[in-house]
């Protein structure tokens, strides 16, 4: 099964990465490195929500690099 991801742009969650795996959502979490299940992105499918469409899907190798770029950042 091939994964979707996504980076969300909106204030609260912005550069948070996103893993859609089938019916399974899943968010990297820094602490944790390591993906940890999530309901969140239905604030972002929600037509009636401020968060609606506020993320852009990107490639996984862009994922993996968006995550790096996170990891590295923490650590400074």
């Amino acid at each position: 099964m091939k994964n979707t991801f996504y980076r969300l742009l909106d204030s609260d969650y912005f550069g948070t990465i996103i893993k859609v795996s089938g019916k399974n959502v899943f968010r990297f979490d820094l602490e944790l490195n390591d993906w940890k299940e999530t309901g969140l992105m239905i604030l972002f499918y929600s037509d009636e929500s401020d968060k609606y469409e506020l993320y852009e899907e990107i490639s996984e190798e862009q994922a993996n690099d968006f995550i790096k770029e996170a990891k590295r950042d923490k650590t400074l």
